[in-house]
């Protein structure tokens, strides 16, 4: 089996994530397990469909809050009683993906051996 490659940085990271399933018209609560520029990992104790679009919203320090940032699912799979959802990002506003950038580099940085 080939290594995953992916297109950006990824910092793994604990913080709570509200998802908006704009199919079933329905909010979850979440929990961030790593995001990189493009895109999260989330666990959620239900399943959701790959291709689904999704907005999500949460927080990362000191204080940016990020809401109604749209996405899809482009996987699922179980963790356990969860479920681990990668997302992927749609285009985010120039200004909140430079601020964006800037966390996940910092963030990393502060992470002995990361790269």
């Amino acid at each position: 089996m080939a290594p995953e490659r992916r297109r950006f940085l990824r910092v793994g990271m604990t913080a709570a994530v509200k998802v908006y399933d704009m199919v079933g018209d329905k909010y979850y609560q979440g929990t961030i397990a790593n995001l990189s520029v493009g895109g999260l990992g989330l666990l959620l104790d239900d399943k959701l469909e790959a291709r689904a679009p999704i907005a999500v919203e949460f927080e990362l320090p000191p204080r940016m809050v990020l809401r109604h940032v749209q996405a899809h699912v482009v996987r699922v799979h179980r963790v356990g009683a969860q479920y681990m959802i990668g997302v992927k990002f749609y285009r985010m506003p120039r200004q909140i993906e430079e601020d964006f950038e800037r966390f996940v580099g910092l963030s990393s940085a502060a992470r002995p051996g990361s790269s």
